[in-house]
């Protein structure tokens, strides 16, 4: 009887182990997918308000969200890209790399590919 109990405390203590391990497994592989976290916007980034041309088309980044989708407006059109994703917008292929928020709106800045 007495071996039995001890097999028991055993297998539920692996149990235990196991599972504490299964979740932070999934804590680390949830990390890693998040993007990384900084103190300072990227220096060749494109902040809040700022204007560039693309093929003869203005982008105006009009703001950047605390998930990472940004907001972004060409000629008076105003389009929202998702975090980590792209958009054909006036046939123009324009990918959200990386964004930085910031409670503050001059600092938040975003990075797209074109």
């Amino acid at each position: 009887m007495i071996n039995i109990n001890k097999k028991i405390v055993y297998l539920s203590a692996f149990l235990v182990l196991a599972l504490f391990v299964i979740s932070a497994c999934e804590d680390i592989k949830g990390a890693r997918l998040k993007r990384p976290i900084v103190d300072e916007p990227m220096i060749n980034g494109i902040h809040v308000g700022d204007v560039i041309k693309i093929s003869n088309i203005e982008l105006k980044l009009v703001n950047v969200g605390s998930g990472g989708d940004i907001i972004v407006e060409f000629n008076g059109i105003q389009e929202v890209i998702l975090a980590d994703s792209t958009k054909i917008i006036n046939d123009i292929k324009i990918k959200n790399i990386w964004t930085f928020y910031s409670d503050n709106l001059e600092r938040r800045a975003a990075e797209l590919f074109y």
